[in-house]
């Protein structure tokens, strides 16, 4: 069944777009092509910090009777994860 709320498309998939960039004579929006220097480095970087926030989820369910001590076995990795984002944000969490 087709929902009915109607969705757009993105990119030059989009009618109104690809009519645009064609009414000028291009064959494709420079936004969405365009990847500076500096957009890929931030997303190599996000790439790059994905050891930091992706792990192993265990399987075995654990009952928390003590929140904060649960919390303080967690605070390293977060800690470890917080630290390298500021790092390559320029900033310092010290």
């Amino acid at each position: 069944m087709r929902g009915t709320t109607p969705r757009r498309e993105q990119g030059m998939a989009d009618p109104v777009l690809a009519s645009m960039v064609h009414a000028l004579g291009l064959e494709t929006a420079r936004h969405y092509t365009a990847a500076t220097p500096k957009v890929q480095a931030y997303r190599d970087r996000w790439a790059q910090l994905a050891k930091f926030r992706d792990g192993p989820v265990n399987p075995q369910r654990v009952e928390v009777s003590d929140p904060a001590e649960m919390a303080s076995r967690s605070s390293p990795k977060r800690w470890n994860w917080a630290q390298a984002w500021s790092a390559s944000a320029g900033y310092s969490l010290t």
